[in-house]
C-alpha cells in the first residue's frame, strides 16, 4: 500500500490527530478539576515565526497518576506580552480558564508581563479562584545562576570551551597534525551553554587535554593565525587554567544532580524546597564561617553579612582546585602568591553571585514550594514539621480560593490521622525516591476510604509544576517533525498523535479501535470541508481587500475633487477680495 505526502497530510490532520485530541485529551482535561499549563517559544525556521508549543499537566483517573501532554503549538509574529496573551488564549481555547491552577514558563520580563496580564484579564471576582505562584522554572533559575557565577569570574571560560572544540572541527587536517604530535585520537567535546547536564563532562575532557594541547600549540605555533587558534592559545598560556577548570567542574558537579533529577515528568515539586537547600547549603558552607553556619535557621529572605563571609584565603575552592594550583605553583615564579590570591577571590566572587542569584530567582524564596514539602515523605517523618508546612500549604490555598475553610480543616485532621498509622509509620521510613510520590500516596489513601478530601490536596500539589524540561525537549521532536513547506495545522498534528503514541508506552501498546478507523476513513471528507471553508475564507478576506483597496482609491479620488473645489473657491475668493479692493478705493 503507498500513501502520497498529501494522502499521509490529510490522514495525519483530518483524521488521526483530531481522533486522538478529542478521546484521549480534550476529554480528560474536560473532566479534571484542575490542571497546569506550560509553554516556551522558539523560532520554526520553516514558517519562519516563533512557535509557541503548549503542554497541560493533569490528574488522570484512568491512570491514577499525574500525567503531562502536549496540547498545540501556536505562530506567532513578535512575541511582546500582548502577541504572547492572545496566543496563549487562543491555544487554550479548549480549556475552561478557571482550571487553571498554575502557569509554569520560563523567567524573562516579557513573560512575567504575561503573566500579570493574564491575571488581571483571569480574577474579575475577588471570590474567583487564583494562579498558585511557583516562580519561573527551577531548572532554568539553577542553570542561570551557574552561568551568572562563571561570568563573575571573568576568566573567559566559555569561550575557551566552545573554540578549543571549533578548532578541530570539520578540518581533518587539523585532527591529523593534533594526532601526530600528541600522538592521542581523544579530541574535546562539544559545549553548549544552554545545554544542563554537560558542563562537567566536558571541563573535564578540557582538564585531560591541556597537556596534549599545549604540545599542539607549541609545535603549529607560526603556522596557524585563526581567531580559535589565538582563543586556545592565550588560554593555554595561563597557568591556572587548569585550577579554573577544576573550579567550573566542580561546581557545575555540584548543581548537575539536581538539573538531572528534575528533568523528569514526575510529580517532582514536593521534594524542590529540600533539594534546592541542599545545593544551597553546600555552596553556603564553602564561603561562610563555620560558626555563623548554626545560626542559619531558613533561606528565605536569608542575608548573610559580610563579617560572616571567609576571606579568599579561606574559602573552600575544593581538593580538586587546589592539588591543581599546587602543580603549577613552581611555573608561576614570584608572582604565584598574588595570582593565587586574585584567583581565589575570583573565586569567593563566583560563590557569592550563585548564591545570591539562586535566593533571588529561584523558587526557595516563595511560600508555597516549602509548604509543598509537607508531602516529601522525608519531611512526612517528622510530625511537628509535616504539621506546620501543611497548614501552611492549606492556608495557601484557602487565600487562593481553591478549597474552603471547612475543606482545610478535614484535610489537615485526615493527613495527621493518616501519618499516625503505624503502617504509614514504616512506609515514611523506608520510602525510596524510585517510587512515584502520587503512587506512593495514592496507595496509602486507598487503605483508608476516609481521606477524601486529603486526596484532592494530594492530587493537586502532585500537578503542578516543578520546571518546563517537558516542553523544551519538545523542541527537539518539533525538529525531527519538520520538513520544508509543512504546514502549520499539520506539524501541531504529528505532535498530537507522537505525544499520544508515547503517553500509551510505544507503537506496540495503542489499540487501533474501530472509532480510530471511522475517523480515518471520514479524513479526506472533512480535508474537504476544510479546503472549502479555507478557500471561502481566502474569498472573503479577498473581497474585503479589494474592497479596501477601491475604497482607498475612492478617497483619493474625493480628497482630489475636494482640494479641486477648494483651489476654485479660493481663485473666486482671491477675484472678489480684488474687487472689494478696487471699490473701496474709489
Amino acid at each position: 500500500m503507498q500513501l502520497q505526502r498529501d494522502k499521509v497530510g490529510y490522514l495525519l490532520a483530518y483524521g488521526i490527530a483530531p481522533f486522538f485530541f478529542e478521546k484521549e485529551l480534550s476529554d480528560k482535561c474536560n473532566k479534571c478539576e484542575f490542571l497546569v499549563v506550560r509553554f516556551d517559544e522558539s523560532l520554526n525556521k520553516v514558517a519562519q515565526k516563533q512557535q509557541m508549543d503548549i503542554n497541560v499537566r493533569f490528574w488522570d483517573e484512568q491512570e491514577k497518576q499525574v500525567c503531562t501532554r502536549y496540547l498545540t503549538s501556536v505562530f506567532l509574529g513578535r512575541t511582546r506580552a500582548s502577541d504572547l496573551l492572545q496566543a496563549f488564549k487562543d491555544g487554550l481555547k479548549s480549556v475552561e480558564f478557571k482550571k487553571i491552577l498554575q502557569i509554569s514558563m520560563d523567567g524573562p520580563d516579557i513573560n512575567l508581563k504575561f503573566l500579570k496580564d493574564f491575571k488581571a484579564d483571569l480574577n474579575t471576582d475577588p471570590d474567583d479562584k487564583k494562579l498558585l505562584d511557583l516562580g519561573s522554572c527551577g531548572l532554568h533559575t539553577l542553570h542561570c545562576a551557574f552561568k551568572s557565577s562563571m561570568q563573575e569570574t571573568g576568566w573567559n571560560i566559555v569561550p575557551f570551551l566552545r573554540t578549543v572544540y571549533n578548532l578541530f572541527k570539520d578540518s581533518p587536517a587539523r585532527r591529523a597534525l593534533f594526532t601526530g604530535v600528541t600522538t592521542s585520537s581523544v579530541f574535546r567535546k562539544k559545549f553548549c551553554a544552554v545545554r544542563w547536564l554537560q558542563n562537567a563532562e566536558v571541563a573535564q575532557r578540557a582538564i585531560e587535554l591541556i597537556p596534549m594541547l599545549m604540545l599542539f600549540v607549541e609545535e603549529i605555533e607560526k603556522s596557524i593565525s585563526s581567531r580559535s587558534y589565538k582563543i586556545v592559545s592565550e588560554a593555554i598560556a595561563d597557568p591556572l587554567l587548569s585550577a579554573k577548570l577544576e573550579f567550573f567542574r566542580g561546581l557545575a558537579s555540584d548543581v548537575e544532580p539536581f538539573l538531572e533529577k528534575f528533568q523528569s515528568d514526575e510529580p517532582l515539586v514536593s521534594f524542590l524546597y529540600e533539594e534546592i537547600s541542599a545545593v544551597l547549603m553546600t555552596q553556603i558552607s564553602r564561603i561562610v564561617k563555620p560558626c555563623a553556619m548554626d545560626e542559619i535557621k531558613s533561606l528565605k529572605d536569608l542575608k548573610i553579612p559580610e563579617k560572616n563571609i571567609l576571606s579568599a584565603g579561606e574559602i573552600n575552592i575544593s581538593i580538586a582546585t587546589k592539588h591543581a594550583i599546587s602543580k603549577v605553583s613552581k611555573k608561576m615564579g614570584k608572582t604565584k602568591d598574588s595570582m593565587i590570591l586574585k584567583f581565589r577571590e575570583s573565586c569567593r566572587k563566583a560563590l557569592i553571585k550563585f548564591i545570591s542569584k539562586m535566593l533571588e530567582k529561584s523558587p526557595i524564596h516563595l511560600r508555597l514550594t516549602k509548604a509543598t514539602s509537607c508531602l516529601d515523605p522525608n519531611v512526612a517523618e517528622n510530625a511537628k514539621v509535616r504539621k506546620i508546612r501543611m497548614e501552611s500549604l492549606l492556608t495557601i490555598l484557602l487565600d487562593h480560593n481553591w478549597i474552603s475553610s471547612s475543606v482545610a480543616d478535614r484535610v489537615m485532621r485526615e493527613f495527621n490521622s493518616l501519618c499516625d498509622q503505624p503502617n504509614v509509620v514504616s512506609a515514611l521510613k523506608n520510602y525510596s525516591r524510585k517510587t512515584r510520590v502520587d503512587h506512593f500516596w495514592m496507595n496509602l489513601i486507598t487503605k483508608d476510604n476516609s481521606c477524601s478530601n486529603l486526596s484532592m490536596v494530594i492530587k493537586l500539589v502532585c500537578t503542578l509544576s516543578h520546571g518546563n524540561a517537558n516542553i523544551e525537549r519538545g523542541f527537539s521532536v518539533n525538529a525531527e517533525c519538520i520538513v520544508e513547506n509543512m504546514r502549520e495545522e499539520l506539524l501541531v498534528a504529528r505532535r498530537i498523535v507522537y505525544d499520544t503514541i508515547l503517553s500509551t508506552g510505544g507503537i506496540n501498546n495503542l489499540q487501533v479501535e474501530k472509532p480510530l478507523i471511522h475517523a480515518a476513513r471520514n479524513s479526506y471528507s472533512r480535508f474537504l470541508e476544510a479546503s472549502k471553508e479555507k478557500k471561502k475564507q481566502q474569498e472573503g478576506n479577498y473581497i474585503k481587500l479589494q474592497n479596501k483597496r477601491q475604497a482607498e482609491i475612492n478617497v483619493k479620488e474625493l480628497q482630489r475633487k475636494k482640494a479641486k473645489i477648494l483651489e476654485d473657491a479660493q481663485r473666486q475668493a482671491d477675484l472678489l477680495n480684488e474687487e472689494i479692493k478696487i471699490l473701496s478705493q474709489i
